[in-house]
């Protein structure tokens, strides 16, 4: 079974042999663990891969993720970051107040497979599912 199917039978509620592996990490654990990293995705090769490309910052970013400071990422969220290559501490976020809800613009983007010229075809065309990519999980 490829791994694009076990993930649409996973999303269908259809038996499969195991759940789909998807790996994610900081940037300080690539960092200061790539041996360690390197291994699992070998062992464990993953279902869902990140993105060949990557989005262009969303309406509302400001600063660098992932730095010492402040930033706000695509979705409007305000982290504060004590620690380089961490997530930081929410502060902040667009919603806090319930009558902003109906205003909200939410940072997706439509982006069909976006092979780049010259560079073959992206891995959104390839055999594993792919995620969004964006600079901030909506999930967190």
């Amino acid at each position: 079974m490829t791994s694009r199917e076990l993930v649409l039978r996973t999303l269908n509620h259809q038996p499969v042999d195991r759940a789909p592996r998807d790996l994610w990490y900081l940037p300080g654990v690539e960092t200061l663990r790539a041996d360690e990293v390197a291994e699992i995705e070998v062992r464990y090769p993953r279902d869902v891969v990140p993105p060949d490309f990557k989005y262009p910052p969303g309406k509302q970013t400001k600063g660098k993720p992932y730095r010492v400071g402040q930033y706000t990422d695509a979705w409007g969220c305000t982290w504060q970051v004590t620690r380089r290559d961490t997530i930081g501490e929410l502060k902040d976020f667009p919603l806090a107040d319930a009558a902003k809800i109906a205003a909200y613009q939410p940072a997706l983007r439509r982006q069909a497979c976006p092979g780049r010229a010259g560079q073959g075809e992206s891995k959104l065309c390839g055999d594993q599912p792919v995620r969004a990519g964006l600079d901030r999980n909506p999930a967190l």
